[in-house]
């Protein structure tokens, strides 16, 4: 604190310090204060004799360690010279005066509102002798003292013609013809525009425009200088019949110019979000410090324009909300010039000692609803030594410009070393294709040919056998027993074992294993859940063939086995593929009422009524996400390490087959849709007549041999058009390994680039070890899709739960691991079993029934699963948002280069993908 020997003063000066450089409890500058705070203007009232030495303040303490005072002088005289007419105190101010009381190192004090519209009143004030007589010639005088810099270059530049012709038909002539407008005339024009938009029409600028209109409405069909030249006008005209009386019209004036000032004080000082960054505005933690010597002596007029200067910047600063200006007045009290029965200087104002004046400084806060003056009484006037202030400004080692510039050098150098990589990473031949190189997981390789498929499936036979007979003990000792019907292809002969291995079979039966297990464990901690058995119906045969049989056979035994008994039928699970046999044995299935959830099976047409249910995506939500990703992402390689999106598409399609037949016309349609083009070629292995195409559409061909496939396919990407053509194939995966091997050996395309993207059918082939070879051909880019995502990759916390359980029942390197067929049919199994204990709590423990778990299933069932966030809403066949993944196959494994849907409860859906995630995610 400030020691004057005065302890009043030495309050008063140390609450004058604290509102110049506000600061927190911990001693460091409180910018928000100096932003928030509005602070009343403090009056110092000499007594008789005092000497008005306000500057004593301003030199020690209100400009600390500046070494500059902004001293504002408003001499008055004390009568107005004839012509003269009304002029307001802020006439005085000069901008260059109040530039000068700016703390060094803290920037150039800009004060573009005030400037121009003093420039607007002098000219106005001046009109009589010579000045701006229109608006036009008030604009012009406005731009001419204002942008005086750049109107003389723009006016060397363009030399002194406005626009007329001249010089003949030369060069130099059609300068002079344009030089006029373009250099002289338009930038006038701009620049009235631009301050026309901000005064009258913009949110944050047009205080003008609130100040004219009380109720701050924009002026919206004027023109600011057409406007100010009659508003100004009419207030500097001198006195006429029914108008404003001088004094009236100053204290507009002295509104309007204030207001000026501090909308450009309080935008110098405002804190913003932003303001740490530049090395100017983060040191200007004080408030800006305006000391005014006002007018007194025996001259009433003086005194009265020196009081409407001060009660019109507390309404000012009120209304504009100017935080950052400390306003420090002097002037004779009023007994002092006229006897001790003057009246109060200032309307409202109160008068205090120097000890009461600092206790009401200190209290400001925020915006007050009125902000009053603040008269401080000094009898003795100011004392005779007020030593300099002991809160100098923080010396810095380097200036604020040289900070710019280090930064500037900093960021050069984080920019340019960012674009060296990015550079470097450019050279990167693969880096244009999406997944060109090997990914982070990929799918375990067989180490010595391919797995004892019979053993592998007897294994998981044998699992659920156990499980069976635990469930058959639990139903003795009087818990819920039922019983879950598997429907499954079972094991094909040794001489298919390589085309059995991407059937699903083995880790289909594995993932109803392991949810059995666990799902029993739940029943034997809890009772009121159910216990399961699962009856195996695995001989539906290779392609489904008998799978009406299964399902004739399974109705009669849920029909023949007693009600409540362990061998009643609960629901069903299982058919791992779309085809006509497996929808009509859903159907015999539908019939009888009996629930069905499907493990695989994706064709939209398996959905026969309201007992189906689904764990896989179904093929129209497959073929909306594959044609926005073959249409966006760079999958067809035209030169060496640059690829381009598919404009073109071949659709290998098996019209008798379901799955495929569904998935290539919703893709075909899909992508036209989105401006591709395509062709699709019908080949059926099994088929005894060729299938006969559309009519009319000569974009369907019929080709009776996986050769004739490989050669449509060589004609099509060898074509003009074929520098951008994909294939999209959808027949099973047994004939996509002989349309490769025909394709690179009996075409003429052997070795050209070829962009193969598949279904899940591939998915099932590549994960299983079906695509092995010594060396991956490197004309092929292959991209499959998925219905999880590889071990390792998931969110889901229940997805690596089930991966470690898998893992330690058959290794971690088994072939099956990353395959989606073990995590549909545990989540088939998962959601079958809930439905069973929410229709036993239903019932209050009383009845489980198949038409009860029906019931739970179609009310919706949501929980986390191994495949993804499962969310059947109420009466709907397939999980909302459920996850289908793009898999990029190389001689290293797959890896994903897309995935999309809800693989988490804890997580957000995934709902962009691609590089930089630039692509959305259809819903």
């Amino acid at each position: 604190m400030p020691d004057t020997g005065h302890p009043d003063w030495d309050h008063l000066l140390s609450a004058l310090e604290s509102a110049i450089a506000p600061t927190t409890a911990e001693g460091r500058p409180d910018r928000k204060a100096k932003a928030r705070d509005v602070l009343p203007p403090v009056v110092l009232l000499l007594g008789d004799g005092a000497p008005q030495d306000v500057y004593k303040l301003d030199r020690g303490l209100l400009h600390p360690g500046s070494g500059r005072h902004a001293h504002v002088e408003t001499q008055v005289p004390s009568h107005r010279p004839p012509g003269d007419g009304v002029r307001p105190l802020c006439c005085d101010i000069q901008p260059e005066v109040l530039r000068q009381g700016v703390v060094p190192g803290t920037g150039r004090l800009k004060l573009p509102n005030f400037s121009l519209t003093r420039r607007i009143v002098d000219g106005m004030r001046t009109a009589a002798a010579g000045g701006p007589t229109g608006p036009t010639a008030l604009r012009d005088y406005c731009y001419e003292h204002e942008r005086g810099p750049v109107r003389d270059a723009l006016w060397r530049i363009a030399g002194t013609n406005e626009g007329g012709p001249g010089g003949g038909l030369t060069l130099a002539g059609a300068w002079n013809w344009l030089a006029g407008p373009l250099c002289q005339t338009l930038p006038r024009r701009l620049w009235a525009r631009r301050w026309t938009r901000r005064l009258l029409r913009s949110k944050r600028h047009r205080w003008y425009a609130e100040w004219v209109n009380r109720d701050r409405t924009p002026l919206l069909g004027a023109e600011f200088f057409t406007h100010a030249f009659n508003r100004v006008g009419g207030l500097v005209a001198s006195d006429a019949p029914g108008g404003l009386p001088a004094a009236e019209r100053e204290r507009r004036l002295e509104q309007l110019l204030l207001r000026a000032l501090l909308v450009d004080l309080k935008r110098w000082g405002r804190a913003g979000r932003w303001a740490r960054l530049s090395p100017w505005r983060r040191r200007r933690v004080t408030r800006y410090v305006l000391p005014v010597h006002l007018p007194g002596g025996p001259d009433a007029e003086a005194r009265e324009r020196g009081v409407r200067f001060l009660e019109e910047y507390a309404t000012a600063a009120h209304w504009v909300a100017c935080a950052p200006v400390l306003l420090v007045a002097d002037c004779p009290a009023p007994e002092a010039v006229e006897g001790p029965d003057a009246p109060e200087p200032v309307a409202g104002g109160e008068r205090h000692t120097p000890a009461e004046a600092a206790g009401v400084l200190r209290a400001a806060r925020g915006r007050p609803a009125v902000v009053r003056p603040l008269l401080v009484e000094l009898d003795d006037g100011l004392p005779a030594g007020v030593p300099a202030s002991d809160r100098a400004p923080k010396r810095r080692l380097v200036g604020p410009g040289a900070e710019a510039a280090a930064w500037c050098v900093v960021a050069s150098l984080v920019l340019g070393g960012a674009g060296r990589v990015a550079w470097e990473a450019g050279r990167d031949p693969s880096a244009d294709c999406l997944g060109a190189a090997a990914g982070e997981v990929s799918a375990p390789t067989a180490q010595d040919g391919p797995p004892a498929l019979a053993a592998e499936y007897g294994e998981a036979r044998a699992m659920i056998a156990e499980q069976n007979a635990l469930a058959e003990d639990a139903a003795r000792e009087g818990d819920e027993v039922r019983t879950v019907a598997y429907v499954g292809v079972g094991m094909a002969g040794s001489d298919e074992e390589w085309e059995a291995r991407s059937d699903g079979a083995v880790p289909e039966l594995r993932g109803v294993a392991l949810a059995q297990r666990e799902l029993n464990r739940e029943a034997d901690d809890d009772k009121l859940k159910v216990w399961l058995r699962v009856e195996l119906y695995d001989r539906a045969g290779e392609k489904y063939t008998d799978a009406e049989a299964v399902a004739e056979d399974i109705v009669a035994d849920a029909e023949a086995a007693d009600p409540g008994s362990p061998e009643e039928i609960a629901g069903v699970v299982g058919f791992a593929q779309s085809r006509a046999d497996t929808q009509a044995a859903v159907r015999i299935l539908e019939a009888a009422r009996i629930p069905v959830v499907a493990t695989t099976a994706t064709a939209d047409a398996m959905n026969s009524g309201t007992y189906y249910h689904q764990m896989a995506p179904p093929n129209s939500r497959e073929a909306q996400i594959t044609s926005q990703f073959a249409r966006q992402a760079n999958i067809v390689e035209t030169a060496p390490g640059a690829c381009v999106p598919a404009d073109t598409a071949v659709v290998i399609q098996d019209p008798d087959d379901l799955y495929s037949a569904s998935l290539g016309d919703g893709f075909a349609t899909l992508f036209a849709d989105a401006g591709g083009s395509w062709r699709k070629l019908w080949h059926s292995p099994d088929a005894q007549d060729a299938a006969t195409p559309p009519p009319g559409d000569p974009r369907v061909t019929w080709e009776p041999s996986i050769h004739d496939v490989a050669q449509a396919v060589c004609d099509e990407v060898r074509s003009a058009a074929g520098g951008d053509t994909m294939v999209y194939w959808t027949a099973r995966s047994r004939e996509f390994q002989a349309f490769l091997t025909d394709y690179k050996d009996s075409t003429p395309c052997g070795g050209d680039r070829l962009t193969v993207v598949g279904g899940n059918e591939l998915t099932n082939a590549a994960l299983s070890g079906l695509y092995e070879t010594p060396v991956w051909p490197d004309w092929l880019r292959l991209y499959h899709t998925a219905h999880v995502l590889p071990v390792g990759a998931s969110p889901s916390h229940i997805a690596r739960e089930f991966n470690d359980h898998y893992a330690a029942h058959f290794g971690p390197d088994d072939l099956w691991r990353n395959d989606g067929h073990a995590a549909l049919a545990h989540d088939a199994m998962q959601v079958l079993a809930e439905a069973a204990d929410g229709a036993l709590a239903a019932t209050g423990g009383q009845e489980l029934s198949r038409s009860n778990v029906h019931n739970e299933l179609h009310a919706g069932i949501e929980k986390e699963g191994a495949s993804g966030h499962i969310d059947f809403a109420e009466g709907e066949a397939v999980s909302r948002n459920k996850p289908v993944v793009i898999l990029h196959h190389t001689e290293a494994g797959s890896t994903p280069v897309l995935s999309c849907g809800w693989f988490s409860q804890t997580e957000d859906p995934a709902e962009s993908w691609g590089p930089g995630d630039g692509f959305d995610c259809p819903r």
